[in-house]
């Protein structure tokens, strides 16, 4: 009997109990105790009868705790998250702008200013819409939907709704679906055969007229691919004389390929190397008129140049563009068909715009800050203007344009309402010394009369990984809970890049440790200030901000009374032995088992493996896709089960919610309102 529902019990709840199979592993001479390494079998039936029984104790504690009434007092539990969904183009004078209609439908809307919008598609939720583009001429637009079985590819004639092509299987992921336009009848796409490899991915090409399909590019054919890079097809704009294949990663560096486009109605093309993921490039070069425009790290700083393509590799030849002031860093940029534009942040909680003219000045534009957010919407680099997206956590998503004349408008359409009753929420951006003297940025969401007095609940975020920025999120379940006298924390931790490329530095492998420290001394700020009562403080991360907090709670778990992590990694010294599963891109950021140091730097930052059965540890909430191809839901798994099979104070929940068929990117809507709720109840 692998499980069994023996009398273990929180309240009304029963946990499963499962055989602890633990196995003793050596390395170089060092030792670890790998607990249940049975749960590790991915496709075990017994797992799925344990996974089934705890998500029954997720869904039973969310019921007795009348989790439908908590949603009711929100406006909507959507919460204005699913922004990808929103797409925007121009094409002879006519807009075209998609998202979701009353809940039921997805519809695209087409209009311009002389006439009323028309409704050109819709669609039934259950064909869920996340990509589409329409072909230049306006008369076609592809589709990527998503079912149950993957993700499908349709071009649809816009005048009579008919499809004309569609792909036979489903092509990948949904988060790695790519597709672009070649002209106005071709269509090329990543094709992800084998969800566990991508070494079996390719690019295709389809013609609609024709219905013929050939591979212009293979994954096979890249030496150092790995399982869990993704193949990405890019056409800078409609005037472009070139097509990228990019070889993406979790890093900020990918590798690029490169083909001139000749004949758009019937292409040939011959990808040689433009970069590799060696050259300091970030993410993507953007081409116009043979030049490549893209951001690379010189000693240590993001710059924006640009270079032509036989001097990509040669960082001495780049033309510099623009290089930020020593408080700032790039956070991205763009380009119209006459200017240029470029994003900074200041410690990854303010944002700046900077227009770049054509003779080189460079200038602040005139906006309304401090602004905690900045994004270009998309690139419109054969428009004559931009769109601009700004957001804060007291803010839903607001657009501007920005034409060419530096006229900037608001864009109504595309704007969110941010809900009345928020208005008195405000966001502070202070810093906390750490253990080593080094200044944290955190920023708390609070009332504008909020007074720090003891005896609030409050909860803080964490990340810290891969030198990446925590961009915020307007939720209406965080709001809603600072609107009750509570404060909502970001803790700024090395290890993510709110700094720089030496803040993220100083918060990998062996220095991980920093990571999980910083967010410690927030949080006994956040006490030791009177911003929350001492049983008042929760911990919400999310994957790898699982190695962050998980290590904090390890070594302090009286920190905080109620945990929740969502597709968190809890277990990295056990990635590399999951089928399917590649840990070469966390090679730099927490380790290898392939060689000592590595081994030494995983062993210390492992939440799993530095777990103490002597700790008292908080009221726990983990939320996990059992499709998750980033992190295996055995991390979440043994956690679990280690929080259960050691239970000290037997009135602390530890639940595993599990979501069906989901992959590692759930729903921030409904995560982030089923966390709220979870601490609204437990602290």
């Amino acid at each position: 009997m692998i499980f069994s529902c023996k009398e273990n019990s929180y309240k009304n709840y029963t946990y499963p109990e499962i055989t602890n199979d633990s196995t003793l592993i050596t390395k170089f001479g060092i030792s670890y105790t790998n607990y249940f390494t049975n749960l590790e079998n991915l496709e075990s039936k017994n797992l799925f009868g344990w996974l089934a029984l705890q998500d029954s104790i997720s869904e039973s504690y969310f019921d007795k705790n009348n989790f439908q009434n908590y949603l009711t007092l929100l406006k909507d539990d959507k919460n204005g998250i699913e922004q990808a969904n929103y797409w925007y183009r121009t094409i002879n004078e006519e807009e075209y702008f998609y998202w979701m209609d009353n809940d039921s439908l997805q519809v695209l809307y087409m209009g311009n200013k002389l006439k009323k919008d028309k409704i050109a598609l819709s669609f039934i939720m259950d064909d869920y819409i996340h990509f589409y583009q329409p072909s230049s001429d306006g008369t076609k637009v592809q589709i990527i939907l998503s079912k149950e079985d993957g993700d499908f590819l349709q071009v649809i004639d816009i005048s009579n709704q008919n499809v004309l092509f569609e792909t036979s299987e489903g092509i990948n992921p949904n988060f790695l679906s790519h597709s672009v336009w070649v002209g106005n009848n071709n269509i090329a796409y990543t094709a992800f055969p084998n969800a566990d490899n991508s070494k079996s991915s390719y690019v295709a090409l389809s013609n609609i007229l024709t219905g013929k399909t050939e591979v212009i590019f293979s994954g096979s054919d890249i030496e150092s691919n790995n399982v869990e890079d993704y193949l990405i097809p890019v056409i800078s704009s409609d005037k472009s004389n070139n097509f990228q294949i990019y070889v993406g990663n979790a890093t900020e560096h990918y590798s690029a390929y490169n083909s001139k486009i000749v004949n758009r109605e019937k292409p040939t093309f011959n990808f040689k190397p433009l970069f590799t993921n060696r050259d300091s490039i970030i993410y993507y070069a953007k081409e116009k008129k043979d030049n490549f425009y893209f951001l690379r790290y010189k000693n240590g700083k993001k710059t924006y140049v640009k270079s032509i393509i036989d001097s990509i590799e040669y960082p001495s030849k780049d033309k510099l563009i623009f290089k930020p002031k020593e408080e700032e860093e790039i956070a991205s940029f763009t380009l119209t068909q006459n200017q240029s534009y470029v994003i900074t942040t200041k410690d990854g909680t303010s944002s700046f715009l900077y227009n770049i003219t054509p003779n080189g000045e460079n200038k602040l534009m005139d906006l309304n800050y401090p602004i905690s957010h900045l994004s270009f919407y998309q690139d419109l680099l054969d428009q004559p203007f931009t769109i601009v997206q700004s957001q804060g956590w007291n803010k839903n998503y607001s657009f501007f344009n920005i034409n060419d004349a530096q006229v900037i408008s608001d864009n109504e359409k595309m704007t969110r309402e941010t809900s009345e009753k928020f208005n008195n929420i405000i966001n502070e951006i202070i810093e906390i010394e750490s253990h080593d003297g080094i200044m944290v940025p955190m920023t708390i969401i609070k009332t504008k009369d909020y007074k720090p007095v003891g005896n609030n609940k409050a909860v803080i975020y964490a990340y810290g990984a891969y030198g990446l920025n925590i961009d915020p999120i307007y939720s209406e379940a965080i709001l809603e809970f600072v609107s009750k006298g509570n404060i909502f924390a970001i803790a700024h931790v090395r290890g993510g890049g709110e700094k720089g490329l030496e803040w993220y530095n100083n918060g990998v492998g062996d220095k991980k440790y920093n990571s999980w420290n910083d967010l410690l001394f927030c949080s006994q700020y956040l006490k030791n200030k009177g911003y929350t009562k001492q049983n008042g403080l929760g911990v919400l991360f999310d994957s790898a901000g699982g190695i962050t907090c998980g290590m904090a709670i390890n070594k302090e778990p009286g920190m905080f009374n109620a945990v929740v992590g969502i597709s968190p990694m809890f277990n990295p010294i056990r990635l590399a032995n999951q089928k399917s599963y590649n840990a070469g891109d966390n090679d730099y950021d927490f380790g290898t088992i392939d060689n000592e140091n590595g081994f030494n730097s995983l062993m210390a930052l492992d939440p799993i493996v530095n777990f103490s059965p002597k700790n008292t540890y908080p009221s726990t909430l983990i939320m996990t896709g059992n499709n998750d191809d980033l992190v295996p839901i055995c991390d979440s798994s043994k956690y679990i089960a280690l929080l259960q099979e050691n239970r000290i104070d037997k009135s602390k929940p530890y639940i595993l919610d599990v979501f069906e068929g989901e992959g590692h990117y759930l729903s921030t809507g409904e995560t982030f309102n089923k966390a709220m709720f979870f601490f609204n109840k437990e602290l």
